[in-house]
């Protein structure tokens, strides 16, 4: 009879063995029975943040699990059944590749926005961002991409998207026809790419509704921006080409008739004269700050810009600029914000 009692102890373990197993599978019966995800982020061990609000947003910027250093290290990750989020952070989370069906794959048609900023990223597989038809909103900055091919970007992704950054990468060559799915891009950001390619007009093909372009910090010349470089963009009205080597306003420049706003600070540019751009340009906003070599600017140099409103300025060791345009006229006077190099200040002329 003695073993009676050591019977009754075996089958109290094998209860909480059958509990114990029955509870974890209520816990993944939570999640998605799609392919399981490599990592499931909400009310989990990462330290991720997952909200409910209008716009449901999952942040894992700098994901690590709970008292360890261990990285995220994936796109591939799931949310619970009833959660259906439009945003996903994952900054800093050591990704290195991403690869068709393997990006939030349970909620890519319904994703708006995705940053995938200061990872990893050095492979791009065809058709990574297949599905993704209702994203706007792509960040691919500070990666390691090198290389783009004319399958990077899904046409699934020509529906909805409006801003795609993708600065401070590796890349050196665009391929002819990269964008040509974007139909609907309004912002794209290339800065901090060293192009050792001559820009083409075929590289920016499709972008018929681009209307700001960023080409900051990316070793162009006069050399590698030929006059027809931005022929095929036939809307756009912002463009920055701050920190090139650009010696005069690019021929390239004056070939956009609609141009609204543009930024060549931090360029070589010494010099600034009547016809330095087109009279019939439709600048309202020139910026030209911090120019090294500038020595010159024609009095007559903004007559002609008719559609010229305001915030100009111009500093360097020789001059401190800055015009104004009013209903009332043009109104140029020295910058009185700015210190001269000789440490004297600059008062209204």
């Amino acid at each position: 009879m003695r073993i009676l009692p050591y019977l009754f102890i075996c089958l109290l373990a094998l209860h909480g063995a059958v509990s114990s197993d029955s509870e974890s599978q209520e816990d993944d019966d939570d999640y998605e029975e799609q392919d399981r995800p490599d990592q499931l982020v909400c009310g989990t061990s990462w330290n991720c943040t997952c909200t409910k609000e209008e716009d449901p947003t999952v942040i894992c910027d700098h994901a690590r699990l709970k008292d360890s250093d261990t990285r995220l290290g994936t796109t591939y990750i799931g949310f619970p059944k009833d959660y259906k989020p439009k945003i996903v952070h994952m900054k800093d989370c050591d990704i290195k590749k991403l690869e068709k069906d393997r990006i939030v794959p349970s909620v890519a048609k319904q994703l708006v926005e995705l940053d995938l900023s200061s990872n990893s990223i050095d492979y791009i597989g065809k058709d990574a961002f297949k599905g993704m038809d209702h994203l706007a909103i792509l960040r691919l900055s500070h990666n390691n991409i090198k290389k783009l091919h004319r399958n990077t970007f899904h046409d699934d992704l020509g529906f909805k998207l409006h801003r795609l950054f993708l600065d401070y990468n590796d890349i050196e060559n665009l391929p002819e026809n990269a964008f040509e799915g974007l139909k609907e891009l309004k912002m794209l950001v290339l800065d901090g790419n060293v192009f050792t390619q001559k820009l083409n007009k075929k590289m920016f093909a499709g972008l018929s509704n681009l209307e700001t372009l960023s080409l900051d910090y990316c070793g162009l010349d006069h050399d590698s921006l030929p006059f027809d470089a931005f022929d095929e963009l036939i809307n756009l009205k912002a463009l920055s080409l701050r920190g090139n080597k650009f010696e005069k306003v690019p021929a390239a420049v004056n070939s956009i008739n609609h141009l609204e706003i543009l930024d060549m600070s931090k360029t070589k540019v010494a010099e600034f004269g009547e016809r330095s751009l087109k009279s019939d340009h439709k600048i309202k906003k020139l910026i030209m700050t911090d120019l090294p070599y500038m020595y010159f600017i024609s009095n007559c140099a903004f007559c002609d810009l008719k559609n010229l409103e305001r915030a100009i300025a111009f500093r360097s060791e020789r001059i401190c600029f800055a015009v104004e345009r009013h209903k009332r006229g043009t109104n140029v006077f020295l910058c009185p914000w700015l210190i001269c190099p000789t440490g004297q200040n600059i008062h209204f002329l």
